[in-house]
């Protein structure tokens, strides 16, 4: 760096020399010569900045790769191929995440399953995404370990959008008239949560009822839609 330092001083001082100098105008001296010069002092001053970057985002990934295996029980393998997809550079937002559903009654196997599946589960925000979807399920009876196996199979439930979580289970609510039953269809397949159930799912209730299933039978054939 100094010498590249000490070679473009001398340089810019032979440029002003020239340019004084009544020879200049026959020398045929183009600007693009000092264009190169700055270029050049450019590139030998980007080359530390971008070394910090690269140093930088070791780090993180550096990081993200510790905070999976100590955290959240992921394999050194499995943690190294997550931290290609999600970095993070200190624990405070996924800790908020973890610490939440741990409260919730999810397991280091729960957790760990979760962030393999879904790993960008880590980067949201605990009290305004996850925690509204977390209370909903409490609301209509799933809770403690039935929760945790709920949304541990299909983790990407919290990235779904809350009201059409809700829309779905109302809908579902209609047809089913007993909410328990809804309650055991989810605990079947939580996919049906993420379906267009007007169109995929209705036709099925609406079939299965006609050839006389009970609606307390209705859950075991749903899962088989999924």
């Amino acid at each position: 760096m100094f010498i590249a330092d000490k070679m473009l001083g001398l340089l810019l001082c032979k440029r002003m020399q020239l340019h004084s100098s009544p020879a200049w105008r026959n020398v045929g001296y183009s600007t693009t010569h000092l264009s190169f010069l700055l270029d050049f002092a450019s590139i030998s001053q980007s080359r530390p900045f971008s070394s910090n970057v690269v140093a930088k985002k070791f780090d993180k990934q550096s990081f993200t790769v510790s905070y999976l295996i100590n955290s959240c029980g992921l394999s050194p393998a499995s943690a190294k191929l997550i931290s290609e997809r999600v970095q993070f550079r200190d624990s405070v937002k996924p800790d908020s995440v973890l610490n939440l559903l741990r409260d919730h009654g999810f397991t280091d196997a729960h957790i760990s399953r979760i962030v393999r599946v879904q790993p960008l589960v880590l980067w949201l925000d605990a009290e305004r995404t996850v925690l509204p979807k977390l209370e909903f399920f409490r609301s209509i009876g799933i809770s403690g370990a039935n929760l945790a196996t709920l949304v541990s199979r299909n983790p990407s439930l919290f990235g779904r959008n809350l009201s059409k979580i809700i829309s779905c289970y109302d809908f579902l609510k209609s047809q089913l008239v007993d909410s328990e039953i809804v309650v055991k269809s989810l605990m079947k397949t939580s996919r049906i949560l993420q379906e267009d159930v007007r169109r995929n799912v209705c036709p099925n209730i609406s079939y299965l009822k006609e050839v006389g299933v009970p609606d307390s039978n209705i859950q075991l054939p749903i899962s088989s839609f999924f």
